[in-house]
């Protein structure tokens, strides 16, 4: 983490704990949100190579909005959002992990994207039971 930091031009930085804790916590709730948008593509899909080529673009876009942060001019807008960013599911991970990687984060923006994501993720279960209920293959 702390060669990460450097590389977002943070310096001198050393980790405590709390800081993995809240690494790990929010990435385990960012792939719940990956999978759960990749099963709602594949459920809609009607084969498996249609499921492929739809989860591409959502991945595409997913690591474009990472590399937005590395623009600087983006910086202004996300300021300019500012506690907004912890409502945008995917978006606010991408946002709060930066943050705490250069250990410039709040508590309350952790807590707020943890809540999001998990929240969307429900969302994104009773979606895709739904989704299985009118499935043809699952109920033969």
């Amino acid at each position: 983490l702390p060669s990460l930091a450097e590389s977002i031009g943070a310096t001198d930085i050393s980790y405590s704990f709390s800081e993995y804790l809240l690494l790990f916590g929010v990435t385990v709730t960012a792939i719940f949100i990956i999978a759960g948008l990749l099963l709602i593509i594949s459920t809609l899909a009607r084969d498996v190579k249609q499921a492929t080529s739809l989860a591409s673009p959502i991945m595409l876009i997913l690591m474009l909005a990472s590399m937005l942060r590395i623009v600087e001019s983006f910086d202004k807008i996300i300021e300019k959002l500012g506690i907004i960013n912890a409502f945008i599911p995917a978006w606010n991970t991408i946002v709060v992990m930066e943050d705490i990687i250069v250990c410039d984060y709040s508590f309350r923006f952790v807590l707020i994207t943890c809540i999001i994501n998990i929240v969307f993720t429900g969302i994104s279960l009773i979606i895709i039971g739904k989704l299985f209920e009118n499935e043809k293959i699952v109920n033969k």
